[in-house]
């Protein structure tokens, strides 16, 4: 198998974009694990140990806030590193991949701050 030249920046533009959408992913995943059991009469996340999650639920929020952050953030130093050179034919690419990596890992910190701000221990 050969590996992608990441001294090219075209290929630098497109692995951007790439690593954006499975950020994408992971902030999907995320959500899902932060707001389970999310009250909007209280503006409160019950957390217990039963239920879908479980035990689980707390290092899945850790875990995938972690891992968003370190693959949208390679993602937005990419498209920042191949923006403006004169043989990267794939500009746009490159403006897509870092602006959407660094909302990608904004949106990551506001629920991982939500999490840890509006979460309620159920017994």
């Amino acid at each position: 198998m050969k590996f992608p030249n990441l001294r090219l920046h075209e290929t630098q533009a497109k692995l951007s974009i790439i690593l954006a959408v499975f950020g994408f992913g992971l902030l999907g995943i995320l959500g899902v694990f932060v707001f389970k059991n999310f009250n909007f009469d209280n503006n409160v996340i019950y957390v217990g140990t039963k239920g879908t999650f479980g035990k689980i639920r707390q290092p899945g929020v850790f875990g995938f806030t972690a891992l968003t952050l370190v693959v949208t953030a390679i993602g937005a130093l990419l498209g920042f590193n191949s923006l403006g050179q004169k043989r990267n034919k794939k500009q746009s690419f490159s403006w897509i991949g870092l602006f959407a990596g660094a909302t990608i890992a904004a949106l990551a910190v506001v629920f991982f701050i939500a999490w840890t701000n509006l979460k309620e221990v159920v017994l």
